[in-house]
């Protein structure tokens, strides 16, 4: 489809393999896996099903070690899928940070997430992002 053409060169296609190779060889990926099995942050993961980049078993394996997480799929590759499409997933997205902007850790202290990010000025215009 053509919402999910162009994204990544052979060639580039080629440098992802290889640093993912070494990324497992160095022992970063079960350090990272650890991480996530003790993490305590909220995560949302987005995924196509049809994602030509990364496999769906990638995030299938993420969302089974992480701990605080949700899983949100979709139908389509790389990208959000058609344009019809793409504002229901935002929508889902906004909604999860509004969510847990804010965390509560296990001693009571809320943390502020992202403090760069204000949730309450997230909006799902879509209007806005194409001028």
């Amino acid at each position: 489809a053509e919402f999910d053409v162009g994204m990544v060169t052979n060639e580039q296609n080629l440098v992802c393999a290889l640093a993912w190779e070494l990324w497992v060889r160095t022992g970063k990926l079960k350090r990272h896996h650890n991480q996530l099995q003790s993490n305590t942050v909220p995560i949302l993961f987005v995924h196509g099903r049809q994602d030509p980049i990364i496999h769906f078993g990638e995030v299938q394996r993420l969302f089974q070690i992480s701990r605080n997480c949700i899983l949100e799929t979709h139908e389509f590759g790389h990208n959000f899928g058609p344009p019809e499409h793409q504002g229901k997933m935002i929508s889902k997205i906004v909604s999860f940070m509004k969510r847990y902007a804010s965390h509560k850790s296990k001693d009571g202290d809320e943390r502020i997430i992202g403090s760069d990010t204000y949730s309450e000025s997230v909006t799902i215009d879509l209007a806005c992002i194409s001028k």
